[in-house]
């Protein structure tokens, strides 16, 4: 019988004999032109760039996150979006004052990678425990998790091809390359759209320096990554080995929720952000550190400043922070502040942005400003609702059946999934250990608290 390291030499050994012909075939089969050759290093070059921005966040969050008590991958996701919206806020801020040279984003990101090399390290090692994720689960288990790579690498070649969706050509990576043209984070009154919270563009501005409009579609791709990887690590935690693959496949299950990863759109960072809201507001239900609360807070602000209706979060965020001070007995005043304020500190640049430039905060909402007239606020907002009375119990259901990727209402394909499995969630509870089920009393908390706002 041979060594399983002997095995192993023989099937790369293998693999590298069938590459070999495969690339001696395209040679004379399909010659290597300039063009193409140019086109392939563009592609490894975008890889690069949004690798580079991804594990740049993830050492910088590592100084601010170091909770050992959760599971690696869940603390990976959440070191990289802590650092992500610290790098996107920093944009923001440098952008608005000194402004973006081009050399100045040149060089930032090798020095940084540079400066915080032994945390970037750190923070790639804690990727080897998604072997935990692989050993010891069955062949059902095995099945789901090639599934779904293989739908991440569709959607990866969808994020490095040059970008077609419409909310990507309209603002999305239309704001960033205005901002690099004027060498700065400026107001835009020819595209309203600058006044909605824009982390992600703030990240997307910086890819797009160095890559293009690619390299922020390849960007966006590891939003998602990184959000999977985390949600999977926390289940695996909380509960096992399947429980994580099935929530990895309940997100990309749905046609919207799999492909925006390959959009350039903003919808997975704040997905990152919201799981980070969860996993911090559980641990602080669990050792009641006050830190976590404040993490919970900030992670919320970030959602919020990548999106305006992200401030839901902040509602369910908050219902669920009063069911866990209920059950504590523990003061309500103090748990709010350290929440509250961290979530509207964080926020608060991009209020402070639109007061400064239009003098409307929530620009381009509510009241005329800006370039925003009112005949503009009422065409924007007096457009009929749409649906009816059934969506206040049903929504979810609804929005399941009913909604197709760019139709009419949900607007959105989220699978059918997300609410089939997490409505039978409850019938493993006596199989669940006593911490497990706290902590999917608090993802059902979040949960039902979001359905009622």
């Amino acid at each position: 019988m041979q060594s399983p390291k002997k095995s192993l030499l023989i099937g790369l050994a293998a693999l590298a004999w069938c590459f070999g012909i495969i690339v001696l075939y395209f040679i004379s089969h399909k010659p290597l032109t300039p063009g193409l050759a140019t086109a392939l290093a563009l592609v490894i070059w975008r890889l690069i760039v949004a690798l580079a921005m991804v594990s740049l966040g993830g050492g910088i969050g590592s100084l601010i996150y170091r909770d050992e008590t959760i599971h690696p991958l869940a603390r990976l996701a959440l070191q990289g979006g802590l650092g992500l919206g610290a790098i996107s806020l920093s944009v923001l801020i440098i952008g608005s004052t000194a402004g973006l040279p081009a050399w100045l984003l040149w060089v930032a990101l090798p020095a940084l990678l540079a400066v915080l090399f032994r945390q970037v390290r750190a923070w790639w090692r804690q990727w080897s425990s998604l072997a935990d994720l692989w050993r010891g689960e069955g062949r059902f288990s095995h099945w789901v998790a090639v599934l779904c790579g293989l739908l991440l690498l569709c959607t990866l070649l969808v994020a490095l091809a040059p970008p077609v969706k419409f909310d990507a050509l309209t603002y999305h990576l239309v704001q960033p390359n205005a901002y690099l043209s004027d060498g700065r984070v400026s107001y835009l009154p020819w595209i309203v759209m600058t006044g909605m919270p824009q982390n992600t563009e703030m990240l997307y501005t910086w890819a797009i320096a160095l890559g293009g409009n690619s390299a922020a579609t390849t960007l966006a791709w590891f939003f998602g990554v990184l959000t999977l990887v985390g949600l999977a690590g926390y289940l695996y935690q909380c509960l096992d080995g399947p429980a994580a693959w099935a929530g990895i496949a309940c997100l990309l299950a749905g046609f919207t929720t799999a492909m925006v990863m390959g959009w350039g759109y903003i919808d997975w960072l704040v997905m990152l952000m919201v799981l980070g809201a969860l996993v911090t507001l559980d641990g602080w239900r669990r050792s009641g550190k006050s830190r976590l609360l404040v993490l919970a807070g900030v992670f919320t602000g970030l959602a919020i400043g990548a999106k305006y209706t992200s401030g839901v979060l902040a509602l369910t965020g908050s219902a669920a922070l009063l069911w866990h001070l209920w059950k504590r007995r523990a003061l309500l005043v103090p748990a709010f502040l350290r929440y509250g304020l961290a979530a509207l500190l964080v926020s608060l640049p991009w209020f402070l942005k639109n007061f400064l430039t239009t003098g409307n905060p929530v620009y381009p909402f509510l009241y005329p400003a800006g370039a925003v007239t009112a005949v503009r606020i009422q065409v924007y907002q007096t457009l009929a609702p749409w649906g009816n009375w059934l969506d206040f119990f049903l929504l979810p259901l609804r929005a399941t059946y009913l909604g197709f990727d760019s139709g009419d209402g949900y607007m959105a394909s989220i699978g059918p999934l997300l609410v089939g499995l997490g409505c039978l969630s409850w019938l493993a509870w006596k199989k669940i250990s006593p911490e497990g089920r706290l902590s999917l009393e608090n993802a059902a908390g979040l949960g039902l608290a979001g359905c009622l706002v």
